[in-house]
């Protein structure tokens, strides 16, 4: 019951990041498995069916304060200018959103892997997955928000991912012609 095209942007947002990672050799795995309700799993993931779509790199791993950080927006170990700044973030909210929930393993030297939780449709356990999506995703609907980025594609990322949420958006590259001169707008 997922919207495909945030599935889609979550798995090459964790792809991404594990290719980065590699720094010159390595190794990058993407999986599914099916989790039963029964089975044993992390904490923060419901007991319930799960689909459990993994993303691993043999690349640099995360040190302790790096992962504590890691899903938060705009927080990032790359350099200025490369990334959205959004990716985890969107892993994270977009499981959040379907009732699922996200599990990162990683160590420094050994490598990284995250574990989206989804909700299995149809599973006698899940009943309606539709039951664990929050009320606030609803709360788009009929406000609109101006965007004003000058990367595009941090911009292209949150307008997406707004519209998705039932926002109206207008957008653009700039200050220039959305504020008077010499007054900043913060969004």
């Amino acid at each position: 019951m997922a919207d495909q095209h945030r599935v889609e942007l979550a798995v090459l947002n964790l792809a991404t990041n594990a290719r980065d990672a590699l720094h010159g050799g390595g190794e990058v795995r993407i999986g599914t498995e099916y989790l039963p309700a029964v089975a044993p799993r992390p904490a923060g993931v419901p007991a319930k069916d799960m689909v459990v779509l993994t993303v691993s790199d043999t690349g640099e791993g995360m040190a302790q304060e790096v992962l504590s950080r890691a899903f938060k927006p705009f927080f990032t170990t790359r350099p200025q200018g490369k990334g959205t700044r959004l990716g985890l973030a969107q892993v994270y909210g977009t499981a959040r959103q379907l009732g699922g929930a996200v599990a990162v393993r990683s160590r420094v030297g050994e490598g990284t892997t995250v574990s989206v939780y989804l909700p299995r449709v149809g599973a006698a356990s899940s009943g309606d997955v539709g039951q664990d999506i929050p009320a606030s995703v609803e709360a788009g609907e009929g406000a609109r928000i101006l965007v004003v980025e000058d990367d595009p594609q941090v911009r292209a990322v949150a307008v997406a991912l707004l519209k998705e949420s039932g926002y109206g958006v207008a957008e653009a590259g700039g200050l220039r012609g959305v504020a008077p001169a010499g007054r900043r707008a913060w969004l």
